[in-house]
């Protein structure tokens, strides 16, 4: 009777300290990846990926470096060896192994980073083009240039149609060997232009 008394008050022992021992075990397994991210100048990188993933647990933890280029992750019962992925736009992704080493807590890594080609994700613009006239009336769109202007303008002021280019909507054509330089607006014809010079045409 006294033995299964002795072996009882032995088990509650035994029990109690189990949570201590786990609180132990929790404390020595946690790990603390930190290291820095520098480029191929060896300036430090701010704002690259750094993605840390436990080979034993398979958690990922992910952060971005500093402006320093440094970053740090903390993985409670990571389990001691880890695989580290650093990304950076412009730079080819680079992958490393941590490993705790004995009973070491803080894994320390230095990543030089190279340039690379990167394909980024396709824009696509789409427009329907309508007509350049809706909404717009005869004599709407209009810009006057006074004789001090045109005579700090880098061009002939004499030239009329590359005068005409300054006004919003007008597009110029240069001159060729059959053909003057003319000038269209909002997309219409060149033959339907009408220009008048003190009133006359």
């Amino acid at each position: 009777m006294r033995s299964s008394r002795v072996a009882l008050a032995a088990l509650v022992a035994l029990l109690a300290l189990v949570p201590t021992l786990a609180r132990a075990q929790v404390g020595t397994t946690t790990d603390i990846l930190t290291g820095r991210v520098l480029g191929p100048d060896g300036q430090p990188l701010p704002d690259a990926t750094v993605e840390a993933v436990s080979v034993e647990t398979e958690i990922v933890r992910t952060r971005t470096t500093n402006d320093k280029g440094r970053w740090t992750i903390v993985f409670p019962d990571g389990g001691g060896n880890y695989r580290v992925t650093v990304k950076y736009l412009g730079m080819a992704p680079v992958t490393i192994t941590m490993a705790r080493q004995g009973d070491e807590d803080q894994l320390v890594a230095e990543v030089e980073m190279s340039p690379t080609a990167t394909r980024l994700q396709e824009v696509v613009v789409r427009g329907n083009r309508g007509d350049p006239r809706r909404g717009q009336d005869a004599g709407t769109m209009e810009r006057t240039l006074n004789p001090d202007q045109l005579s700090r303008l880098p061009i002939d002021p004499s030239d009329l149609a590359t005068l005409a280019t300054l006004a919003p909507g007008v597009i110029g054509f240069d001159a060729t060997d059959s053909t003057a330089s003319a000038f269209s607006v909002l997309a219409q014809g060149v033959d339907q232009n009408s220009i008048t010079l003190d009133g006359l045409t």
